[in-house]
């Protein structure tokens, strides 16, 4: 009897699934949303690891379960951030963009697991106190993407301002010797007057 209960309890649960379903797909389809950029051949070939890392332990790479992103990226963390904020959103983009599916690397043990995993990141130095505090509450991935390309920015600063001042350098140089070539030019001109016989 039990059984029997148990068995009208699971075909009850599966038509609620299959009503759910049909009512989720009908939903979607009234929807005008425009279809996505497809995955570049780029992402593609990025995805490469984390698909080969998938069949090697026997998970699924799509649709992927958070803590199975959260695992690999504890794994490649040492590849350096940049590396890992590119092929987290590259997985993401994979399940959103490609699949449709929700994204796992969203997820709060794939952010744990990339905050632990990447670099602490201290926030640019030329932002003001409140968006130093913003900084802090972004994951670590991205954190580590806007550092460097701060970190680039400022290398370009500095790196114009080093031109400028060695433009400077040579400018003043040359005026200096226009100038002191000037003075000899009018001390020569204007000499002792010549004397007459």
């Amino acid at each position: 009897m039990a059984a029997l209960a148990a068995e009208l309890q699971r075909a009850d649960r599966q038509r609620q699934l299959a009503e759910y379903q049909k009512n989720e797909t009908a939903m979607a389809e009234r929807l005008a949303v425009p279809p996505a950029e497809p995955l570049s051949d780029d992402e593609w070939e990025l995805l490469t690891p984390w698909v080969n890392w998938c069949a090697q332990r026997g998970v699924r790479h799509l649709p992927a379960r958070p803590e199975v992103v959260a695992s690999f990226i504890s794994e490649v963390a040492h590849r350096g951030p940049e590396y890992v904020a590119s092929m987290v959103a590259a997985i993401g983009r994979m399940h959103t963009v490609h699949a449709a599916l929700a994204d796992p690397t969203a997820s709060r043990a794939v952010q744990f697991v990339l905050n632990q995993s990447v670099t602490p990141v201290e926030p640019p130095r030329s932002w003001p106190k409140a968006e130093k505090a913003l900084f802090q509450q972004l994951p670590g991935a991205i954190k580590a993407i806007i550092a460097k390309r701060e970190t680039e920015r400022e290398a370009g600063f500095r790196r114009k301002q080093n031109e400028l001042a060695e433009q400077i350098k040579k400018l003043t140089q040359t005026e200096k010797k226009e100038t002191n070539g000037n003075d000899e030019t009018k001390g020569q001109s204007s000499g002792a007057p010549a004397q007459s016989a």
